[in-house]
Formats: structure tokens, C-alpha cells, sequence
């Protein structure tokens, strides 16, 4: 069944793929009227996803001026600052995606520093998911996942989500929403069973996110160890100078 989630994913996914298309031959998005009628859905509609891709840095708006094509943003292609799921990060980049779940087990004693982030002790039980996500044939990403157990029912596995997002897995055993992600950004040199999973030499360097997901309540839900080869993923982030506009102006 088509939901409206859905349905908005994919008029999203159609405007971006409008702007790429008008942004090789114009700086500007046609007027509202003309895009809604294009893409058939309302004007309140299409405000609501542009002002989402304005947040992104895909386009810039101004009253009087229309809707201006933001072309260095667009060839960004592996954005930290958006929410997508890593296959689709790696197809922007050019390469073939796809994810072998190594491991899912359950931890009768939670690592020390995963039950930190998580606000359990050691002696509490977690499941943990260990993938390497693949770019080509290259192992691109490897992340190990933990996840409380009140929110995973281990009775029903499906593997295909599993794969494409352990945020995604999650969401469906559970009715509270996961609603933010706080990320944790270190630079690391490759060493052990993570140099061995990216198939890289001993001390090349790695970028390291830990990512926590949280309820609606704030309450920890997962928690991501994520090791990425940056050789093959060149990551970066947008950032609106707000702030710098309002020292100017003063």
C-alpha cells in the first residue's frame, strides 16, 4: 500500500531530480504555478518541499527574485547533512551499492562505551548488527549497530530493511517515532577487524561516526559505530552563513 510518506519521498525525489535537469541549461526554477502544474500537486504542496531543498542548499529563495538553482551544492554528492540512507549516498557517487550483513546476534553484556552512550550498564543485554556496505566491489562503510532490546522482536526479521537501514529496521518494531540523530565526527587510523573489513592497510586514515538515535522523549534507542573510507566517499556538509549576514549587517 502507497502511503502518504511515500508519496511525498517521491514528489521530493522528483523535484530534485527537476533541479539537476533545469540547472544544465538555467540558474532558475520555473515559477510556482507552472511547477506545481508540472508535477501535479498544489502550491501549498510544493512550497512545503521547497522549503525543505532550501534548507538542504539545493536552491535559494527570494521574494521578487524566484527560485535560484544553487549549482555548487548540487554537485556535492555524498552530503553528511542530509538524511539518506548510505546505498543511495554511494549511487550518487557513481558506484554499485550493496550491504552484507555480516552478524546479528544478541549480547548478553553490552560494550562499555555503547552502554555509555546508551544509559545501561555493561551487564545489560543489547542486539548488536555488524554490515559492510559496499561500493562496487570495494567495502566502503563498515558499521556495527546496537540496539536496546525493547525495540527489536527478534521473531520477525526482515533482512531487506535490515540492509538498507537499521533506522528503518527499528522504527518497525517500535510506535515511538525515532526522531533525531546526534552524530559524533572523529578522524581514526584503520587498525584490526576494521582495517580488515574495509580491506585497508594497517593505519590509513578513516573517518569514525557515532551515531545516536532518540525517541520523541529523548530516550536513546540506537546507537551506530560507523568506520568510512573517505578515499571512496568524499564527504561533505552544507551550512547556511546566516550568522555571518547578521554581523555584516550590524
Amino acid at each position: 500500500m502507497t502511503t502518504s510518506n511515500d508519496l511525498s519521498e517521491d514528489i521530493y525525489n522528483r523535484i530534485v531530480e527537476l533541479v539537476r535537469e533545469y540547472s544544465k541549461t538555467t540558474d532558475r526554477m520555473p515559477p510556482e504555478e507552472t511547477l506545481a502544474g508540472q508535477l501535479g500537486i498544489s502550491r501549498v504542496k510544493l512550497r512545503d518541499i521547497l522549503a525543505v531543498l532550501e534548507t538542504q542548499g539545493y536552491i535559494n529563495r527570494k521574494k521578487g527574485v524566484g527560485t535560484v538553482i544553487n549549482r555548487c551544492v548540487l554537485g556535492e554528492t555524498a552530503r553528511l547533512d542530509i538524511d539518506v540512507v548510505y546505498e543511495e549516498t554511494i549511487s550518487e557517487c557513481g558506484h554499485t551499492p550493496s550491504t552484507d550483513i555480516r552478524r546479528l546476534r544478541y549480547l548478553e553484556q553490552t560494550p562499555e562505551e555503547v552502554a555509555e552512550k546508551l544509559g545501561i550498564s555493561t551487564d545489560e543485554p543489547v542486539w548488536a548488527v555488524e554490515k559492510i556496505i559496499y561500493a562496487d566491489s570495494t567495502p566502503a562503510i563498515y558499521l556495527r549497530d546496537f540496539i536496546l532490546p525493547q525495540y527489536y522482536n527478534q521473531k520477525n526479521v526482515d533482512m531487506r530493511l535490515l540492509a538498507k537501514s537499521t533506522f528503518s529496521f527499528v522504527q518497525q518494531y517500535t510506535k515511538n517515532i525515532l526522531e533525531s540523530i546526534v552524530v559524533s565526527v572523529d578522524a581514526r587510523e584503520a587498525e584490526g577487524e576494521v582495517a580488515e573489513a574495509l580491506e585497508l592497510r594497517e593505519g590509513a586514515p578513516i573517518l569514525n561516526l557515532i551515531s545516536m538515535c532518540y525517541s520523541f522523549n529523548s530516550e536513546p534507542v540506537l546507537c551506530s559505530i560507523e568506520y568510512h573510507n573517505t578515499k571512496i566517499l568524499p564527504y561533505s556538509f552544507f551550512k547556511r552563513m546566516q550568522r555571518t549576514r547578521y554581523y555584516t549587517e550590524c
